[in-house]
């Protein structure tokens, strides 16, 4: 399965770890909490969309989505 948008898979990976665990200094219990949120947000944009996850883009985190999400 290629990913159709690989720096969307990277910037969500450094917002985790190099920004919330890193520079915010959250605690991995946050951390986790997040990663749960994008992991049901993907599967939202999934669902809503018929993609599969190798298919989302950077362009899907619209703030419309967002907001019905």
């Amino acid at each position: 399965m290629k990913i159709r948008d690989p720096r969307l898979y990277e910037k969500i990976r450094s917002f985790l770890t190099d920004h919330m665990l890193k520079l915010r200094k959250k605690s991995t219990n946050t951390v986790d909490s997040y990663k749960y949120t994008i992991n049901l947000y993907l599967e939202f944009i999934c669902e809503r969309y018929g993609k599969c996850l190798a298919d989302i883009e950077l362009n899907d985190f619209e703030q419309s989505n967002i907001m019905v999400f």
